[in-house]
């Protein structure tokens, strides 16, 4: 027996193949009856795709110049001084630049806009036939955008600093980036090495760089031989009980501060690593998250789920992770920025 084509469903439902074609990616623009009729009559037959077809088209879709094909929100939370794009802009750069290849634009949306509800951000982007939607790293780690309507768009989150919904997320492999600091670091000779961090900031990324440094001081040494230090405390202190050679510091530029107020030098008296940078014109000892790549990657997965006609918050969310690389900086005391080239 011959396996049912789209022709057949078409023929079947009364519509036209095109109707058929949007029915199987649970496309939004078709209503919702109308899809579930024809998904019921695909059933029925028991259609399946050929994956040797689907895969010819593919090819030839991603040869091909894009059409317009519409928009994807870059959803912001610029709340109180937070502002993304201090931190964020190489994101952005790699998703517009991936989106242009499907032939997306990206516009920004702010939610807090004066006057701007979850529910009225939701039937802006709904009313502008806008089904993907990429969520900006929010400014603290209880937020729950919960209200917003996530069943009429394919969405995926940056990181984890999202705390509700827990959708598909794309950002850096921070427990991998911190691993490779310690080593990179141990390698150069270093064995008094101090972990700063905040306690908000550790909440934000799941804690992966404390995480992955008590992992790496345990297999190196057996023992936690430096305490990691909360950003909140007495540095002095700190610093003159342990005498750690270099530190490692989740903060980044905010915490150089705190170093030079103890009347400390970067690199002359204490080395330095930032466990991830987020730009690629920063001066940092320790390892570029590849920002750029995770723009891309976020756009790659929220374009893939609109193909698939899958929108709203998923049952299981799927984490994809992209490492960075170690970068000798201005940080490190120059004999070991040299060695760690």
């Amino acid at each position: 027996m011959e396996q049912p084509t789209q022709a057949d469903i078409a023929k079947l439902a009364k519509v036209h193949r095109t109707t058929v074609s949007l029915a199987l990616k649970n496309d939004p623009r078709l209503p919702e009856p109308t899809r579930a009729r024809i998904l019921k009559i695909a059933d029925k037959l028991g259609y399946t795709p050929d994956p040797m077809l689907s895969a010819l088209i593919a090819r030839r879709v991603h040869r091909q110049e894009k059409p317009f094909q519409g928009v994807l929100a870059w959803l912001a939370n610029n709340e109180g001084r937070w502002d993304w794009r201090r931190i964020f802009h190489e994101y952005h750069e790699g998703a517009t630049s991936r989106a242009k290849r499907y032939g997306y634009n990206i516009e920004i949306f702010d939610l807090q806009t004066p006057g701007m509800t979850l529910a009225r951000m939701g039937a802006i982007l709904a009313a502008r036939n806008i089904r993907g939607v990429l969520v900006v790293p929010q400014p603290r780690p209880d937020v729950d955008l919960t209200a917003f309507p996530w069943e009429k768009f394919s969405a995926v989150a940056f990181g984890y600093s999202l705390k509700k919904p827990q959708l598909h997320t794309v950002g850096s492999s921070q427990f991998q980036g911190l691993k490779l600091a310690m080593r990179k670091l141990t390698g150069l000779g270093f064995r008094r090495i101090g972990f700063v961090f905040t306690p908000a900031h550790s909440e934000a990324i799941n804690h992966h760089y404390l995480g992955a440094y008590l992992a790496e001081e345990w297999m190196r040494a057996g023992a936690v031989r430096i305490p990691p230090f909360d950003a909140t405390g007495d540095f002095r202190a700190w610093y003159r009980r342990h005498r750690p050679e270099v530190v490692i510091a989740s903060s980044g530029g905010r915490f150089l501060e705190r170093i030079r107020e103890a009347g400390l030098r970067v690199p002359e008296d204490i080395g330095m690593v930032c466990p991830f940078f987020p730009s690629r014109s920063d001066s940092w000892s320790g390892v570029y998250e590849n920002s750029v790549r995770v723009g891309e990657v976020a756009v790659d997965a929220v374009v893939s789920m609109i193909h698939r006609g899958e929108r709203g918050v998923p049952e299981i969310p799927q984490r994809t992770l992209i490492e960075g690389v170690w970068v000798p900086g201005k940080t490190l005391p120059a004999a070991a920025r040299d060695g760690g080239k």
